[in-house]
Order: C-alpha cells, then sequence, then structure tokens
C-alpha cells in the first residue's frame, strides 16, 4: 500500500513540477515548452541522483528547503513590520473557523497531505549513524516544524491582506499566486520571482524525497523476498539501490508520456487524482501502522510506558481513520469527477491491503521461517 501511494504521489509531483516549470521559464527567460518535457527533465536528475548515496540526495534537499524556508520567514518579518490593511487576528485559529466552517472536510485531505513524508524518517534508519536516537528526534522535529512553520506563514497572509481580503483574494483565479503577490508587495518584484522559482525546485524537493523513499521500500520488499530480487541490488560504490531507483524512474517516465499523449492537464488531472489517491492510500497505511502498534504491544510492553505504546497511537489512529474518512467521503471535491472513476482511484488501496494479509497468510503457512523474518532487522552490509 505504501509503495503503491509514494509512487502515486511521485507521479502528482511530476505533474505539478512541469506545470510550474513551464509558467516559470516562459515568463522569465522566454522558453516556452510543453509541461512534459520539464517533468522529464527531473525524471532524468531524480534517476542520476538515485545513483548516489542517501547524504547526495539530502544535501540536495537542504539547499532546497533551505532557501524555500528562509525567503519565506523573511517575508513574514516584512509582512509583521510593514502591517496590513486590517488589525492582527487570530479569527483564523479560532475552533469554529478551524473544524466549523463549510467545506472544511476538504481542507483536511489538503491538511493530511502536507504533512505527508514524516513517516519516512524510519526507511533511513539503515543508513543512520545512530537510529535509535536520530530517527525518533528527526520524526518529531519535522512535525513540530510543519505544524508550526505551515500554521504562521498562512497566518501572515492573513496579516498582508487581511482576513476578509485573504477570503476574498481566494475566491479569484488568482488564488494560486497569494504569496508573489504579497511577496511582490512587501518585498519587492524580486521576490515573486525568487518565490517562482523556489516552487519549482520545491516540487523537485518532494519528487526526490518520494522516490529515494519508493526506492528503498520496493529495496526492502524485494530483499525480503517479497519482489523480485534484482530490485534489492545496490550499487558498488554509492550502495544506493539504483534498481528499485531506475525501474520508479521509468515508470514515472511511462507515466508523463501516457498523460502527454492524452492530452491531460498536468494540475487537475494527473497532479490532483494521482496526488488525492496517493494521499488516501498512505493515511490508511498510518492507520493500519498506529492500531498495529497497539496490538504489537498488547501482551506485552517491553518496557515501554502506557502513554507510548496505548494512549498516543489509539489517539494517532482515531485521528488518522477520521482524516481517511474525510478524504473518502470528500474525495469528488477534491477530483471532481464521477462516484465510479472516484472509487477506481481509491479502489487499489483496500485491494493491496488484503492481497497483502492473503499473501502474508500464504507464506506463514509455505514458509515460516521466511515469515518470522520479515520482522526481524537486517545489518546494513
Amino acid at each position: 500500500m505504501t509503495v503503491f501511494a509514494y509512487i502515486a504521489l511521485s507521479i502528482s509531483f511530476y505533474g505539478f513540477l512541469g506545470f510550474f516549470a513551464s509558467l516559470t521559464f516562459t515568463s522569465l527567460f522566454g522558453l516556452d515548452l510543453p509541461w512534459p518535457i520539464w517533468s522529464l527533465v527531473a525524471a532524468g536528475f531524480v534517476a542520476f541522483l538515485g545513483y548516489r548515496k542517501v547524504d547526495v540526495g539530502a544535501k540536495v534537499l537542504a539547499v532546497l528547503l533551505t532557501a524555500e524556508v528562509g525567503i519565506l520567514l523573511v517575508l513574514s518579518i516584512a509582512v509583521l513590520i510593514g502591517g496590513g490593511p486590517e488589525p492582527w487576528s487570530a479569527a483564523p485559529f479560532a475552533p469554529e473557523h478551524v473544524f466549523l466552517a463549510p467545506g472544511v472536510a476538504v481542507l483536511f485531505v489538503i491538511g493530511f497531505g502536507a504533512y505527508i513524508g514524516f513517516e519516512g524518517t524510519a526507511i533511513y534508519s539503515e543508513e543512520a549513524k545512530d537510529p535509535a536516537r536520530t530517527v525518533p528526534i528527526a520524526t518529531y522535529i519535522a512535525v513540530g516544524f510543519l505544524a508550526v512553520f505551515y500554521a504562521f506563514t498562512f497566518w501572515v497572509l492573513t496579516v498582508a491582506f487581511g482576513a476578509q481580503g485573504v477570503l476574498e483574494l481566494a475566491a479569484t483565479d488568482d488564488f494560486t499566486e497569494m504569496m508573489f503577490i504579497a511577496g511582490d508587495q512587501y518585498l519587492g518584484a524580486w521576490t515573486a520571482t525568487v518565490l517562482q522559482i523556489l516552487v519549482v525546485t520545491s516540487f523537485f524537493a518532494c519528487l526526490l524525497a518520494f522516490h529515494n523513499a519508493s526506492s528503498r521500500y520496493v529495496f526492502s520488499l524485494s530483499r525480503e523476498r517479497l519482489l523480485p530480487a534484482p530490485l534489492a541490488r545496490t550499487h558498488p560504490t554509492s550502495r544506493a539501490p539504483y534498481v528499485a531507483s531506475t525501474l520508479l524512474a521509468g515508470i514515472a517516465v511511462v507515466a508523463i508520456l501516457i498523460a502527454w499523449a492524452a492530452g491531460a492537464d498536468p494540475i487537475l488531472q494527473l497532479g490532483i487524482w494521482a496526488y488525492g489517491t496517493g494521499v488516501a492510500g498512505l493515511v490508511f497505511a498510518q492507520s493500519v501502522a498506529a492500531i498495529a502498534v497497539i496490538g504489537f504491544f498488547a501482551r506485552d510492553r517491553r518496557g515501554h510506558g502506557l502513554f507510548r505504546v496505548v494512549i498516543a497511537p489509539v489517539l494517532g489512529a482515531a485521528g488518522l481513520i477520521t482524516g481517511f474518512l474525510l478524504i473518502v467521503f470528500n474525495f469528488e471535491f477534491v477530483t471532481g469527477l464521477d462516484p465510479v472513476a472516484n472509487l477506481i482511484l481509491l479502489l487499489p488501496t483496500p485491494i493491496l491491503f488484503i492481497v497483502g494479509i492473503v499473501w502474508g497468510l500464504v507464506i506463514r503457512r509455505r514458509d515460516p521461517r521466511q515469515y518470522e523474518r520479515l520482522a526481524e532487522p537486517i545489518e546494513a552490509e
């Protein structure tokens, strides 16, 4: 389920990146190329970095994310110093505006999607120097930073335009350029240009992160003999799972070419459809993981406290299950498709879940030792 969801999310980011790269290069450099060209170029870069060690991809991500966070912080400070058309207001955080506003369920779909990827820290445990310490710390920092940073930067927009101004701007065709407009007003035209570029690089950062995660999931599954053995091959020098990485890059190229041939819209079709499918699948997988934690520690807490192995996972499972149901029941507002088409997009998740359970039971019956090894950590070579 997770591999499928990650691949779907990666494909969606190729659509988003292609669209914004086409707009950016046309407006800034006069280079007018179809969006699939830029998506294919991104696929080439991702495939190249997939051959390198994880720290190479991590360094690229660090540079891109630092630049993005930096410009948003500079803009936020400029807005707070300059002030807006209305006094500062905490109204956007009021419970009635967060949980009871019309159409809020659709926003939760986007909200859950914004946090997708925090669970990926665990898959790098074999490549971390001290995974028992660094992986949990990285996870908590990621979630905490996202919560604070997202809330702060979006609240700053209500200062820049006023609470009512944000609502009015969101209802126009310029809603996607809200941050660009704020940058132009408070820092100058150069900010809008920088932000345009950073939108493209941020989608590339998403692509690289999800591609790396997908590659390592496929690598792990093949190493456990659940996928073809060649996918477990690693590069002799970098030790990166280059075969799995190349396969996933190839899948992305095929998806881009099919969308191009079909005349699909990179945002409304390739992007949104794949994004919604991926978010639904991953939230469901996270829900299952939270429930599994409760079941795993039910007989033996292994020295852990009640909060860590019971209360926290129960709260997590309840929130994730609620999020998944919100996504499913509001999926037509995300995709704009009819019920049958939405069902087709959502069905792979429960089907893969059932197939996985059946597959696991078959392995346990035919090869108990292999089944036991599925839960054993494997030391890095």
